[in-house]
């Protein structure tokens, strides 16, 4: 549980406290997404053409998996609302080609960046912004032809 709020949502199994309802977390997951437990967001299947849409509402979220999706791009600001992850999955994507610069903004609790067997091909200057307390990027299993010299510059805690 992780919210209040002064309606109940349809469907919800909410506590009532006072004049509030306790909703938990799943209740604000993306709709494209399940939430299988207040910390975990998974985002898994190939109906899902673009990043899910964050609620601020679930800013508790520690673990954010993208799996098996038919994204071709990790968008500018995609995470704002997912500030709290600790970890993140982005992997086995066959469409994922790029990241645009400032996908990540926002993510600085991530330590674990895990985008493997994606169809990333460059990682350009300014793609991993946002990563700034990452200890461990995998980028293994993509066809990366390229990395421009700054693609690192924001994550002085990974040693390459």
């Amino acid at each position: 549980m992780n919210l209040l709020s002064n309606q109940k949502i349809p469907d919800c199994p909410a506590s009532k406290m006072g004049n509030f309802y306790i909703i938990p977390a799943w209740a604000q997951c993306p709709s494209q997404c399940s939430c299988p437990n207040s910390y975990t967001v998974s985002c898994i299947g190939s109906n899902i053409t673009q990043m899910p849409v964050g609620s601020s509402k679930i800013a508790g979220a520690r673990v954010f998996l993208l799996r098996n999706t038919a994204i071709t791009t990790i968008p500018a600001n995609s995470f704002l609302n997912f500030a709290n992850i600790t970890e993140l999955t982005i992997s086995n994507n066959p469409m994922l080609s790029s990241f645009d610069v400032g996908a990540f903004n926002g993510l600085d609790k991530v330590e674990i960046f895990l985008a493997t067997n994606n169809r990333l091909s460059q990682i350009g200057n300014g793609a991993l912004n946002g990563l700034t307390m990452a200890t461990t990027i995998d980028l293994s299993h993509n066809a990366i032809a390229g990395l421009d010299a700054g693609a690192f510059n924001s994550t002085p805690n990974v040693q390459i």
